[in-house]
């Protein structure tokens, strides 16, 4: 049975009109069934709601991936901006403390290799780091004493709901902003591992050795294999750009499932 996930948040519910109904359209024009009585939708009753929804999508685009309102572009452009002001400052500290370098990944990592800038309308900054250990549970390890180091240099860290790897704050800085940091490591399985959904068969090489980039003028570190880490990710289209790209369908892979599968801490 085929599954997905649709998420809203409650200030966007907010904005719904006070009654309505949530369809789900295919592009053919066809409805999904809601719910287990074959029902065109769901009913909505919202009270609280001010109905401004349909004009704030109109100007803003699409819900983003966790259900929120897209911010106008000038927020958006400003909270790039202190993204990469964070990563700048975050960057040396992490090399003098821990001995590795600090790499963007995933959407981040595409930004910088298409155009030395964001994807338009990105709103987190991703990061990693090539862990030094190769079983899950030394890599847990690591990357608490990692963050121990990070809180005692001056930065927060926050992990999501699952107790998985980690966001890095300035506790000092603006409201919002964070880093979303993974460990990358290689089991001798002739893959790496960054979590449950990326299992890749690429050498480690491809991102424990770096290069210096620009993105927005502001010097970043970029794997080497920055392209073959892309192709791996995201497929050979990479270079063209898919706003409504997910990999949320793509089957996870049952080994790091398993070897993932405990909590990073208690």
């Amino acid at each position: 049975v085929a599954r997905f996930r649709f998420i809203v948040k409650r200030p966007v519910l907010e904005r719904f009109p006070p009654a309505g109904r949530l369809a789900l359209r295919l592009p053919d024009g066809r409805h999904l069934p809601a719910g287990g009585g074959g029902a065109a939708g769901f009913v909505l009753d919202l009270p609280f709601g001010d109905a401004s929804v349909v004009a704030l999508l109109e100007a803003r685009g699409p819900l983003e991936k966790k259900g929120h309102l897209r911010p106008a572009a000038a927020e958006t452009e400003r909270r790039q901006d202190a993204y990469l002001a964070l990563y700048t400052r975050l960057r040396p500290v992490f090399a003098r403390r821990f001995g590795r370098p600090l790499f963007l990944l995933y959407g981040t990592l595409l930004g910088q290799v298409r155009t030395a800038d964001f994807i338009p309308g990105d709103d987190d900054f991703d990061i990693g780091y090539v862990s030094g250990e190769t079983r899950p549970e030394a890599v847990r390890a690591e990357a608490i004493a990692i963050m121990t180091g990070l809180v005692e240099e001056g930065f927060s860290v926050v992990l999501n709901d699952e107790g998985r790897p980690f966001r890095i704050r300035d506790p000092q800085g603006a409201p919002g902003v964070h880093l979303d940091n993974r460990p990358v490591f290689a089991p001798s399985d002739g893959h790496v591992w960054l979590h449950r959904h990326a299992r890749l068969a690429l050498p480690l090489s491809d991102l424990s050795e770096v290069r210096e980039g620009l993105m927005r003028g502001r010097p970043v570190l970029v794997p080497r294999g920055a392209e073959a880490f892309l192709a791996a990710y995201y497929g050979p289209g990479w270079r063209v750009p898919a706003p409504g790209y997910s990999n949320a369908g793509t089957p996870i892979a049952p080994q790091p499932r398993a070897g993932l599968a405990p909590p990073l801490v208690p």
